[in-house]
């Protein structure tokens, strides 16, 4: 990260600058889409493009993002659930594309056939972030998720989430039971 830094402050654009900038205009036009001129669009822009990083910034070992992609899915699956036998169908197909697509790759990513990489973590994790700008519909909880999600930025400008998870024999034990280590 420093050294994107020093890349953008040189005045050079890097392709991580790119897919950062894109991803937030994204976001943002997704939050637009879901709240039209409402400040609840900047908390789902901040839900989409925080998700979606956060998500990549697991990647880094088989098995962990698709892994926490399924954990953060639990809380909200009840309510996508119920508004799709609602008939709100339309709204709930991302999420339950993604459900499929997760299920499909674990088992090859968790035997480090392959591993999702920025394109693929990103994209789990803004449908997760979409998801919970859609189906929580108690903001504060929503702001809960942005405030912590925001800390955990803040927290690995400075540590690295694998030497914590090493660092701490439960996580470890945990960690090597959802993929090759």
């Amino acid at each position: 990260m420093a050294g994107s830094k020093a890349t953008l402050a040189s005045g050079r654009i890097t392709t991580g600058a790119i897919k950062a900038i894109g991803g937030v205009l994204l976001a943002l036009a997704c939050g637009w889409i879901i709240h039209p001129a409402d400040w609840r669009a900047l908390l789902a822009a901040v839900l989409i493009a925080g998700t979606a990083n956060s998500l990549n910034l697991v990647d880094l070992r088989p098995g962990r993002c698709l892994t926490l992609f399924f954990a953060a899915s639990i809380p909200i699956l009840p309510i996508a659930t119920t508004m799709a036998m609602r008939g709100a169908g339309m709204s709930t197909l991302p999420l339950a594309f993604a459900l499929i697509g997760a299920a499909l790759l674990l088992a090859w990513e968790r035997q480090a056939r392959f591993m999702l990489g920025d394109t693929g973590s990103n994209a789990f994790g803004a449908v997760l972030g979409l998801s919970y700008a859609i189906y929580l519909p108690d903001i504060r909880a929503q702001v809960v998720i942005a405030a912590l999600i925001l800390m955990l930025h803040i927290w690995t400008e400075g540590h690295s989430i694998s030497r914590w998870i090493e660092s701490k024999p439960l996580l470890c034990r945990l960690d090597s039971k959802i993929g090759i280590r």
